[in-house]
């Protein structure tokens, strides 16, 4: 028994360290950090808005992210672009790209723990316009387990402190059809009147 208590004692203080060390390092680099981060996210979003809208111009994208959904769903069906080219986009160009800000993801929460905006925030001036945790929901399949295994981790370190955005990853590295992974942390689903259903975030 006592040996267990002191194995266990040690273990706490090792993640301690690590967490301190995480801690430190995100301190001296956040800002390096957050231009990268930035950047892959703009390269994401970017790559994906010009599927829909066949433009990557920000302003003009966002305009059209303003309008109602009925508006942006009759100006998706006049300039969004046909299915051969984006098949071509996404496979020359899409998957590629989620497959190498995976593994950067992955590099950087390894090395920093996960880059929430709190935490990034705390050892920057700079204001964040994004959330770095959108980059992950586009993890290629192959790499699920891994990414799981690493979520985990850093949700229950602390890392990533919102259980909405903690419950938005595993229902995207899970396939998207199981809610209980939203509705389990921080979404509350209710129906509307025409019948459909909807998911809203409670985490602030």
């Amino acid at each position: 028994m006592k040996k267990m208590l002191i194995l266990i004692c040690l273990l706490s203080l090792s993640n301690i360290h690590a967490q301190t060390e995480k801690d430190s390092l995100l301190m001296r680099d956040a800002d390096n950090i957050i231009n990268e981060l930035r950047f892959m996210y703009n390269l994401d979003q970017g790559i994906r808005k010009y599927l829909d809208y066949g433009s990557l111009d920000r302003h003009f994208t966002d305009s059209i992210e303003n309008l109602s959904d009925e508006q942006i769903k009759i100006v998706e069906k006049e300039l969004s672009l046909k299915k051969p080219v984006r098949k071509e986009i996404f496979e020359n160009f899409l998957n590629p790209i989620d497959t190498l800000n995976t593994d950067r993801m992955i590099e950087i929460i390894e090395k920093y723990g996960f880059p929430s905006v709190k935490r990034l925030e705390k050892y920057s001036d700079q204001e964040l316009e994004f959330s770095p945790y959108i980059i992950l929901i586009h993890t290629p399949f192959s790499y699920k387990e891994r990414v799981v295994e690493l979520i985990e981790k850093e949700y229950k370190a602390g890392n990533l402190r919102s259980s909405c955005q903690y419950g938005y990853i595993l229902w995207h590295l899970n396939g998207r059809s199981d809610f209980s992974y939203m509705t389990d942390n921080g979404y509350k689903m209710s129906r509307k009147p025409d019948g459909t259903f909807s998911l809203e975030s409670t985490c602030e």
